[in-house]
């Protein structure tokens, strides 16, 4: 987030926003969130089986 000049704790405000409203999923692992963009993911595994 260095290259962005933001720090964690704006990135994970602003994520949690996107997850709020659907854009993102929230993905606890240990003691880390990972944000993933569900349908995005839909989207290229529909055209890698293609």
């Amino acid at each position: 987030m260095k290259e962005l000049d933001i720090s964690r704790i704006i990135a994970t405000r602003y994520f949690d926003q996107l997850t709020s409203t659907g854009f993102l999923h929230k993905e606890k692992l240990w003691k880390d969130n990972y944000y993933l963009n569900k349908s995005l993911l839909d989207f290229m595994a529909d055209i890698n089986a293609k």
